[in-house]
């Protein structure tokens, strides 16, 4: 929970004793700290000490508790903010020595009959109950006239779609289009092309659930998965050395799996000392391994890429009219009602203070 207060709103105050939590009105507000005070809070909680003191993997009754993978994840995702690329290296390396590793089927990671399988580290546990945390995911994707091609409940609120500028960026023979839909079948039986008439693809990696409701689905969510450790690694192994065979034999291990074979592998040769290129490729995989998982926003700041994109058509198309992205974006605003009630001890993120 610091490292997501930290990622989206910069150094904010946080509770680390135990004892202050009775006693919040007494204690009041504190002074926002330092970015260098925040990480340390961060890493502090995530020694080496105290990450081994958790169970190694979590599973059955206990699945979806913190256990070591996901703690040295997290680590992992402060390291890559930070650019500490050796700490990601030694991140990743301690997260493949837990046994984690990719499936083989990329569509599979989200499937109902595939849960916790071994590429997933962290994940919300989900049920299409009452007494569940339901994934409604597939309801926020889907058009209304959406017809479940297996005859189960389903319901669509008309939300999240994937531009066709990025659609159309993937490779026709990437299966990783199996998760992203273009064409589907409407309750009266026509064929309908949602970029066409819904203004952008289907990302529907989460799988139909028999037992579902229609808006919620017992589908584990996945926060975290080894295929970021994956490509988190050839990146740091990039902004070190430059290219090298390692990291493109990561980033052909992802490829791998996307197209079935080798045949559209990268080779070093195309990337022999020009650490920008490969790098610009690192961003391109992680854009097409990652839609709708909650990273872009991360690896386009990171990428220093986030406002430029945003003010882009060739990236977003027409969403941003006014192309109105400023550098200050890349933090969310502190909102104001935390800024009154401290007092105006907590100060607003720069930009945010009209």
């Amino acid at each position: 929970f610091m490292y997501d207060l930290y990622n989206l709103y910069g150094p904010v105050p946080v509770i680390t004793d135990e004892a202050d939590i009775p006693n919040l009105n007494k204690l009041g507000y504190k002074e926002r700290p330092t970015k260098e005070q925040m990480v340390g809070l961060i890493k502090a909680d995530l020694t080496e000490e105290i990450i081994s003191s958790l169970p190694e993997k979590c599973r059955d009754s206990e699945y979806g508790r913190m256990d070591q993978g996901a703690a040295w994840m997290c680590l992992l995702k402060l390291s890559l903010h930070e650019k500490d690329w050796n700490n990601v290296i030694k991140c990743a390396d301690a997260i493949k020595a837990l046994g984690y590793d990719l499936e083989d089927n990329y569509k599979s990671i989200w499937s109902i009959d595939n849960e916790q399988n071994n590429e997933i580290i962290f994940p919300i546990v989900c049920k299409p109950t009452p007494e569940g945390v339901g994934n409604n995911f597939r309801a926020h994707v889907l058009p209304p006239d959406w017809k479940s091609p297996n005859g189960y409940p389903s319901e669509g609120w008309n939300g999240y779609k994937v531009p066709k500028e990025f659609y159309d960026t993937f490779d026709k023979d990437d299966k990783r289009l199996e998760t992203l839909i273009d064409k589907y079948i409407n309750k009266d039986g026509d064929e309908i092309s949602a970029i066409k008439t819904h203004s952008g693809a289907l990302p529907l990696k989460y799988s139909e659930d028999p037992a579902g409701t229609g808006a919620n689905q017992g589908v584990d969510y996945v926060i975290y998965r080894y295929a970021d450790v994956v490509l988190a690694k050839a990146e740091a192994l990039n902004e070190i050395n430059g290219p090298t065979q390692e990291a493109i034999d990561l980033i052909n291990d992802i490829r791998e799996r996307a197209f079935g074979d080798n045949s559209h592998n990268i080779i070093l040769s195309d990337f022999t000392g020009d650490r920008d290129k490969l790098r610009e490729h690192i961003l391109k995989e992680r854009g097409w391994e990652f839609f709708f998982e909650g990273l872009r926003r991360e690896d386009l700041i990171r990428h220093g890429k986030f406002v430029t994109y945003a003010n882009d058509p060739s990236k977003m198309g027409n969403r941003n009219p006014q192309k109105n992205a400023k550098d200050f974006h890349v933090l969310y605003p502190i909102p104001n009602k935390v800024i009154v009630e401290s007092g105006g001890i907590i100060k607003q993120n720069p930009g945010y203070d009209y």
